[in-house]
C-alpha cells in the first residue's frame, strides 16, 4: 500500500482507497487511441472500451453491456441520473424528488437544483440505525400523493459514507416502482462490499467510482436499467450512447474493470478481513480509559458494513482528533471527508439524533483489504493522546 512513509498508518479508504497496484500494468497496456477513431489504432481503443464495458456489466449483474455507461466519477453519475431523470409528472399539482436525509452531498445538492425548475424536494429521515425503512417510503410518497402532488424520482443510497449503514434498496425500490417513481442509487461506498446485482434490485440508475476500489480517480460509472433515457449534462461527440459526451478515457476503464472483478472476486475475504479488525478495534475502546468518552456511533452492527467505522467522541471536536492523529502519523477523517472544510456538524449524525455537539465530535475509520492488525494497533496505542 503507498503511503507518505513507512511509518505512517493510512484508516481512511472510505474517502479513497489507495491505488491497486496490480492495476499497473492494465493502465499501460491499454490502448492511448481515440477510441471513435477508425483507423486500426481508434477500433483497438474501442475494442478495449467494450470489453470493459462488458466486464463491469458481467461482475454487476446488469442486464447488457449497454447498461453501463462510462462516468468522470460518483458526483458526476449522481448529478447524470437526478438531473437527467427528474420530469414533471403530467396533471400533478406539483412533482417531488424524494431524497434520503444522509445522502452524499452529490446527491443533495443535485436534488436541491432542481427547485428552480419547480421541483420539490423531500428529505426520509433515518431511524437511530442510519436505516430508511419502507414504511417510511411508503408514508411519504402516500402523502405526496393525498396532497395532489406526484413523485418522479426516489434516491437513496446503498451504503452510508458516514455510517456504513446498508439500505434496504430492493424493497425501496420495489415501492418507489409501486408509486410510479424511477429509483437512483448511489452505490459509490457499496461497490465491492456488498453483494450487487443490479438486474435484480430493481434500480432504474445507479452511480459507482472507481478509486474507493483503488482504481484512478477520474472514472466511474452509472448503471442504467435498460429502456431509461436520461438528459445528458455533457454535449459533444455522442460518446456513451448521446448520454455522456468527451474523449473516452480507455486506460482508466480498463483499470476499472479489473478493479470491479478484484473487488467482487474477493468480497467476502475482505467483509472477513475487515470484520476482524472492526472488533478488535471495537473490543479495545470498549476497555479503554480515556479522558474524553469515546463510542460507536450505531450500536448495533446488523445493518452495517465492516471497513466503516464511525465514533463520536464527547466534548472534542473531530477535527482536533484528526490533526491530532495525523500528527502521530495516522490518517483518519471527521465525518465525510468530502465536506472538512465545513464547521456544521455533519448531517448524517444529526439526523440520526446526535446533538449538534457529539456531531461535531464524529471521526470515521476505514478500513481496506491492505489495512493490517498492526495499523488498528497502532491506533489503540495513541487514543490515550489523541483523547487527552
Amino acid at each position: 500500500m503507498p503511503a507518505a512513509s513507512a511509518s505512517r498508518v493510512y484508516l481512511d479508504y472510505a474517502a479513497t482507497a489507495p491505488f491497486d497496484e496490480r492495476l499497473r500494468s492494465v493502465l499501460l497496456d491499454a490502448s492511448w487511441a481515440n477510441a471513435n477513431a477508425l483507423y486500426e489504432e481508434g477500433r483497438e481503443a474501442a475494442a478495449q472500451l467494450r470489453d470493459a464495458r462488458a466486464r463491469i456489466a458481467c461482475a454487476l449483474g446488469a442486464h447488457a453491456p449497454s447498461e453501463i455507461i462510462f462516468t468522470s466519477g460518483g458526483s458526476e453519475g449522481d448529478n447524470m441520473a437526478i438531473k437527467g431523470l427528474a420530469k414533471p409528472v403530467t396533471g400533478a399539482a406539483h412533482t417531488h424528488v424524494v431524497v434520503s436525509s444522509i445522502e452524499h452531498h452529490a446527491v443533495l445538492n443535485a436534488a436541491d437544483a432542481l427547485k428552480a425548475h419547480g421541483f420539490k424536494v423531500d428529505k426520509l429521515m433515518p431511524g437511530p440505525d442510519g436505516v430508511i425503512t419502507s414504511a417510511t417510503l411508503e408514508q411519504r410518497l402516500a402523502a405526496i400523493e393525498d396532497a395532489g402532488d406526484a413523485c418522479c424520482l426516489v434516491c437513496v443510497q446503498a451504503v452510508n459514507n458516514e455510517l456504513g449503514t446498508i439500505q434496504p434498496i430492493t424493497q425501496l425500490a420495489s415501492i418507489a416502482h409501486e408509486h410510479k417513481a424511477l429509483f437512483v442509487c448511489d452505490a459509490v461506498q457499496a461497490l465491492g462490499k456488498i453483494d450487487l446485482d443490479l438486474e435484480a434490485s430493481g434500480v432504474d440508475a445507479c452511480a459507482f467510482s472507481a478509486h474507493k476500489i483503488g482504481a484512478p480517480k477520474g472514472v466511474g460509472a452509472l448503471y442504467l436499467r435498460r429502456g431509461t433515457r436520461i438528459a445528458p449534462l455533457i454535449c459533444g461527440g455522442g460518446q456513451e450512447a448521446g448520454m455522456r459526451s468527451g474523449t473516452s478515457n480507455v486506460p482508466s476503464a480498463c483499470a476499472f474493470a479489473q478493479a470491479v472483478e478484484y473487488a467482487v472476486a474477493e468480497r467476502e475475504e475482505t467483509w472477513a478481513h475487515t470484520s476482524a479488525l472492526r472488533t478488535r478495534l471495537l473490543n479495545a475502546i470498549a476497555h479503554g480509559s480515556y479522558a474524553h468518552g469515546l463510542s460507536a456511533t450505531i450500536a448495533n452492527d446488523q445493518n452495517v458494513v465492516p471497513h466503516i467505522l464511525s465514533l463520536h467522541v464527547r466534548g472534542l471536536e473531530g477535527e482536533t482528533a484528526v490533526l491530532r492523529c495525523d500528527n502521530a502519523g495516522i490518517a483518519i477523517s471527521s465525518g465525510s471527508a468530502c465536506s472538512t472544510s465545513s464547521l456544521d456538524p455533519s448531517h448524517v449524525l444529526t439526523a440520526i439524533g446526535l446533538s449538534r455537539e457529539d456531531a461535531l465530535g464524529g471521526i470515521r475509520l476505514s478500513f481496506g483489504k491492505d489495512t493490517s492488525v498492526e495499523d488498528i494497533d497502532r491506533f489503540i496505542e495513541i487514543l490515550p493522546e489523541v483523547l487527552r
